[in-house]
């Protein structure tokens, strides 16, 4: 599988193929976590290649967002947030909306204390809010938590 999968990353050149290949292998990833997180999502997330290191950010989101691995994914976050590219901004604030929406006190923490820059960090609330999961008195309170 990791030959394969390794195969694949040349032909990941976008948002869309990207989620798709990383939801189509979720399953398998699932049935083998700990060596994928230790034989790859390490080393996708050191990608220089922006859609290669967006795989690893959204690999996190569809098959490792449960409160074993929620540390792991502030601590990759935060290692990740002095990225530039649009595209893994995007992931970022995406699988931080996913940990609140599934682990909301646990994710306000890490948010009150994160180093996302603040347009990340904005879109993180943002795609918080847009969840049709999320009342409308944490989105309140949520709104009142951007930074300027």
């Amino acid at each position: 599988m990791l030959k394969w999968f390794d195969s694949q990353l040349e032909y990941i050149d976008n948002w869309s193929s990207c989620n798709l290949f990383c939801s189509a292998i979720s399953k398998v990833v699932q049935k083998n976590k700990e060596d994928f997180l230790e034989k790859k999502i390490v080393e996708l997330l050191d990608n220089e290649y922006e859609f290669t290191a967006r795989v690893g950010l959204v690999v996190l989101k569809c098959s490792y967002v449960e409160s074993d691995y929620l540390n792991y994914i502030f601590t990759t976050t935060d290692r990740l947030s002095n990225r530039e590219e649009y595209y893994i901004r995007m992931a970022i604030a995406w699988l931080i909306s996913e940990c609140f929406i599934k682990y909301p006190s646990t994710t306000i923490d890490y948010l009150s204390r994160s180093k996302m820059p603040i347009w990340t960090f904005n879109k993180t609330v943002s795609k918080i809010c847009d969840s049709y999961r999320i009342d409308t008195k944490t989105k309140d309170f949520l709104k009142k938590m951007r930074k300027h």
